[in-house]
């Protein structure tokens, strides 16, 4: 029921081609310097995580500019682009909090660390979401609201939950409910809570279509049929306003 759209290309092409081809696309969004540091942090990645799979099967240069690219969308400053796809790189001996400080921003590094820090606790999240309730699922998103020095580090924690719920199918039936479950206990009142609208109604969506797949069929089903309906109505809206302004 939601639409993605994105500015990576096809599945098929490789780690390189990818960022070269995601930079074109988002470039222009950014000053000459702000560009450079993009690229330096896409060189930096591939050269970290070069060949890693994650999980799901999908290469790590493409989940962390998936999740970049998602941030794209909501319109991020290139700092947090940056953050985003650095964002597990203190897992690696390559990089230090220091060296991201020299080489990019005291922002970028300082989101990098808070990114580290949450990550700690999402063990302990997943083994207390799965009994959640009201008080516990607050706690948790105060939690993660008070780890993050940056606001921003919670955009990038958000688009990293709605990638990996877009590419959670392939899972088994148990992981999915289980990601599914996060999304809409923790993540979607969180970004409902930031007025990050089109994450959290993306998120609730897609944890509807894994945790109820019956429901969630009928609705799709109900909205499809209504889809001329709605066109036409929209269609003459857009008229009477054309003609109103003329």
């Amino acid at each position: 029921m939601v639409s993605v759209v994105s500015n990576l290309p096809a599945d098929e092409q490789l780690d390189e081609q990818a960022i070269e081809a995601w930079m074109h696309s988002v470039g222009q969004r950014f000053t000459e310097s702000e560009r450079e540091l993009l690229r330096d942090a896409c060189e930096l990645m591939f050269r970290i995580h070069q060949g890693d799979v994650q999980e799901s099967g999908e290469c790590t240069v493409r989940y962390l500019l998936s999740v970049a690219d998602i941030l794209v969308g909501l319109e991020m400053d290139y700092e947090t682009l940056a953050a985003a796809l650095l964002h597990d790189s203190l897992n690696s001996s390559m990089i230090d909090v220091e060296l991201l400080r020299e080489r990019f921003s005291k922002g970028v590094a300082g989101m990098v660390e808070d990114m580290a820090r949450i990550g700690l606790v999402a063990g302990i999240q997943r083994n207390i979401v799965q009994e959640t309730d009201g008080e516990h699922a607050e706690n948790l998103r105060r939690m993660l609201l008070s780890i993050a020095d940056d606001v921003r580090v919670v955009l990038i924690v958000l688009a990293e939950c709605l990638h990996g719920l877009r590419t959670v199918k392939n899972y088994p039936d148990e992981v999915r409910r289980r990601v599914a479950l996060e999304a809409r206990e923790i993540y979607a009142p969180l970004a409902n809570r930031l007025g990050v609208w089109q994450i959290k109604w993306e998120l609730e969506d897609l944890a509807l279509r894994y945790l109820e797949p019956e429901a969630y069929q009928k609705v799709a089903g109900q909205l499809d049929g209504r889809r001329v309906e709605r066109e036409h109505f929209i269609s003459d809206v857009i008229k009477m306003l054309q003609a109103k302004f003329r």
